[in-house]
C-alpha cells in the first residue's frame, strides 16, 4: 500500500538533507523493517536478511567482484593517460557552441563503463570549452547527465550491468523464471526507453541548440556574459 512508499521516500529526503548517503540509506531500510516486523524484530531481522544474508551471498560476491575488477580497470586507464588521450581525440575538432556540445555527448558515449566515472571525467573536462564558447553550466550538466547513466545502461560492460543483474536474478527467482539475472537484463535491454530517449534528446539539442523555459535563461546569461 502507501505505506510502502515510506522508506525510499525517506532515504531521499535524508540524502538530500544530510548529504550522507550510507546513513540515509541504513535509516531506511530500518524504517521498513519496523513497518514490516515491528520494533523488537526490525535489529535482528534486518542484520540477518539485509546484511548478513545479503553480504555473504554467492551471486553478491560476484556482482562485487566484477564492480571492483571493472573500476580497478578504469583507474588504470585513468592514470595511465588512455582515457585523456580519447578525450583530447575528439575534443582536437572542437571549434564552436555546436561542436563542443556535439563533443561533449560523444565523450559521455564513449565513457561507458562507470556513469559517475563519466561525469567526473567528461564534466571537468568540457567546462573549459564550454565557458570558451559561452555555453551555460545548466546545459553543460543536462549533456553531461543524459549521457553517463543511460549509456552506463544500455551497453554490455559497465558497472551498472553487475548491479542491474543482480537485482534481476533475485526477481527471477521469486518469479520462478529459467533464466538467470544476465539473461533476463540482456532481454529487457530493448525495452529501456528511458536510455534511449535521453541519449536521442541531447544529441538533438546538441546540434540543433534549441531551449526553452529556464534552460533558455540559463543560456541567455551565458552568452551576455563576458568573456
Amino acid at each position: 500500500g502507501v505505506v510502502s512508499f515510506v522508506p525510499p521516500l525517506l532515504a531521499t529526503l535524508l540524502a538530500v538533507a544530510s548529504r550522507r548517503l550510507v546513513f540515509s540509506l541504513l535509516a531506511a531500510v530500518f524504517v521498513g523493517e519496523v513497518l514490516r516486523h515491528g520494533w523488537l524484530q526490525a535489529v535482528p531481522r534486518g542484520v540477518g536478511e539485509h546484511l548478513v544474508g545479503k553480504l555473504f551471498s554467492p551471486w553478491h560476491i560476484q556482482v562485487l567482484g566484477f564492480t571492483c575488477m571493472l573500476l580497478g580497470t578504469v583507474r588504470v586507464a585513468t592514470v595511465s593517460g588512455g582515457a585523456q588521450a580519447v578525450v583530447d581525440r575528439v575534443c582536437g575538432w572542437v571549434r564552436s557552441a555546436r561542436s563542443t556540445r556535439v563533443a561533449t555527448v560523444l565523450l559521455g558515449c564513449l565513457v561507458f563503463f562507470d556513469d559517475y566515472a563519466n561525469c567526473m571525467l567528461v564534466g571537468p573536462t568540457m567546462r573549459p570549452l564550454s565557458d570558451r564558447y559561452r555555453i551555460a553550466r545548466e546545459k553543460l550538466a543536462y549533456l553531461v547527465d543524459s549521457t553517463a547513466a543511460p549509456v552506463a545502461g544500455l551497453v554490455l560492460v559497465s558497472t551498472w550491468v553487475g548491479y542491474e543483474a543482480g537485482l534481476f536474478q533475485e526477481v527471477g527467482q521469486e518469479l520462478g523464471l529459467a533464466l538467470e539475472g544476465y539473461a533476463l537484463l540482456f532481454a529487457a535491454l530493448p525495452f529501456r526507453f528511458y536510455c534511449v530517449f535521453a541519449l536521442v534528446a541531447a544529441l538533438t539539442c546538441a546540434i540543433l541548440g534549441r531551449d526553452f523555459g529556464p534552460m533558455l535563461r540559463a543560456e541567455r546569461a551565458a552568452r551576455r556574459a563576458a568573456p
